[in-house]
Formats: C-alpha cells, sequence, structure tokens
C-alpha cells in the first residue's frame, strides 16, 4: 500500500520539472499513439471580499489511495489506455502552482482525451481529498494579515 501512497500523492505543489519528468517516462512506450494532460491549478478565487491565496489538501491516504488505483483501473479498461498517471498535492499550495496532474495514455488520441476527462471529472466527484482555503483579508500597515 506504500508504493500506492507515493504513487497517488505528493506533499505540496507539483513542480514542472516532475512533470516533465514523468512526460519524458512516458517516451519510452512506443505503443503510445498520444497522451492527454489535465493539470489543476490553484486560482485566485474570491470568498466574499477576501482572496484566496493557497488550499490545504487533506486526505485519509490509504483510502483515497485506494479509490485512486481502482479509478485508474477502471478508466484504463473502458477507454483502452496504456497508462494513467494520476498525482495530487497534500498539504499547502498556493494560488498559481500545480496541485493536480492527470496523464492518460493511449494507442490514439481519442482514447486519451476521453479517458483523461472522465478521470478529472471522477477524481472530482468520488476521491475523498478535501480542500481548506487560506484568505488574504486584510493590509495592516502594509503588510498582508492571512486568515484561514
Amino acid at each position: 500500500m506504500e508504493e500506492n501512497l507515493e504513487k497517488y500523492f505528493h506533499q505540496g505543489a507539483i513542480s514542472s520539472h516532475l512533470i516533465g519528468e514523468i512526460i519524458a517516462r512516458k517516451q519510452q512506450n512506443s505503443s503510445i499513439g498520444g497522451h492527454d494532460i489535465f493539470l489543476g491549478q490553484i486560482r485566485t478565487d474570491k470568498v466574499e471580499e477576501n482572496v484566496v491565496a493557497a488550499i490545504e489538501y487533506t486526505t485519509y491516504k490509504e483510502m483515497a489511495a485506494e479509490a485512486l488505483a481502482q479509478l485508474s483501473l477502471d478508466i484504463k479498461e473502458k477507454f483502452q489506455l496504456i497508462d494513467v498517471v494520476i498525482l495530487h498535492s497534500l498539504g499547502t499550495v498556493q494560488k498559481g502552482e500545480i496541485c493536480l496532474f492527470v496523464m492518460a495514455s493511449a494507442g490514439h488520441r481519442k482514447e486519451a482525451i476521453d479517458g483523461c476527462k472522465e478521470c478529472v471529472e471522477r477524481i472530482k466527484k468520488e476521491i475523498p481529498i478535501w480542500g481548506k482555503k487560506s484568505l488574504q483579508t486584510k493590509i495592516f500597515n502594509g503588510k498582508l494579515i492571512n486568515n484561514t
């Protein structure tokens, strides 16, 4: 089970360097004809008059990893994918940073695109990962005060 925890979760923001490494590893499989990638990023939403500065993600790791493993199998089978990569942040992720990386790989682009889309939608609906917004609320004496 520890392998699944590392497979699906990343502490903090998902860096472009890590994303590049994952993509590079997939290029070695010459049976893949297409990839589709989704990157979830923390946006600067407003909650009432406050601006979202970050989101802190938490989960029950074992339960979520099991659900993600099953989701991965379901998506691979349904869309005839060669591989699917799911990586979700845990801990605090600042606005503008990547919190979710999904990559679906298939022999053809349509399967990759359709599989990636359904995977992302199902993650949002089915996987027990929670985000607590951290808000920027006031500037006091020239300093921003965070309110969580």
